[in-house]
């Protein structure tokens, strides 16, 4: 299978899992974040970044991170 392939399945992977935790966390407009929330936003955006187009990386280590960095964001925020 193609390097491209990978990509595709890891990206939509990586999406799928955002919108999931985005919806955990509930709908807010920008404005209505904190810096905190704003910052961990972009982390987490950026880690499925990495995961989607690093081919030798893992996974797994990916989703992961993402989900730890969940867990800070929802303890730190009071949610859950």
């Amino acid at each position: 299978m193609p390097g491209w392939t990978f990509i595709v399945f890891r990206s939509l992977g990586a999406l799928v899992l955002l919108f999931v935790l985005t919806r955990i966390l509930g709908k807010k407009q920008i404005s209505q974040l904190t810096f905190f929330e704003y910052v961990m936003g972009i982390t987490l955006g950026e880690i499925a970044g990495f995961m989607s187009t690093d081919i030798e990386g893992t996974y797994v280590y990916g989703v992961i991170a993402i989900l730890i960095w969940f867990l800070i964001l929802t303890s730190g925020n009071g949610s859950l």
